[in-house]
């Protein structure tokens, strides 16, 4: 009978952590992800063109927005 417990207590344990997970990314609309998006995606992103969105592809992987940031400002583009 313990070991029946202990199992319905892990699984509860996983189903919790697998909802509080899926629970913080939440919906991204209207967001992109710059190291998997298609060509195609940035490109409708407004202010791209496609040697903003070669520099983003070879800096690939991004690891943080202000990289980001950096390699956009690099190509004219400004906070405003």
């Amino acid at each position: 009978m313990y070991t029946t417990l202990k199992q319905i207590a892990c699984a509860g344990t996983l189903v919790a952590l697998a909802s509080t997970a899926s629970a913080q990314l939440g919906r991204q609309r209207g967001l992109v992800e710059p190291n998997v998006a298609a060509d195609s995606t940035l490109l409708k992103l407004p202010y791209m063109n496609a040697a903003i969105v070669q520099a983003i592809k070879d800096a690939r992987p991004i690891l943080s927005v202000v990289t980001l940031d950096s390699i956009l400002a690099g190509k004219s583009l400004s906070k405003p």
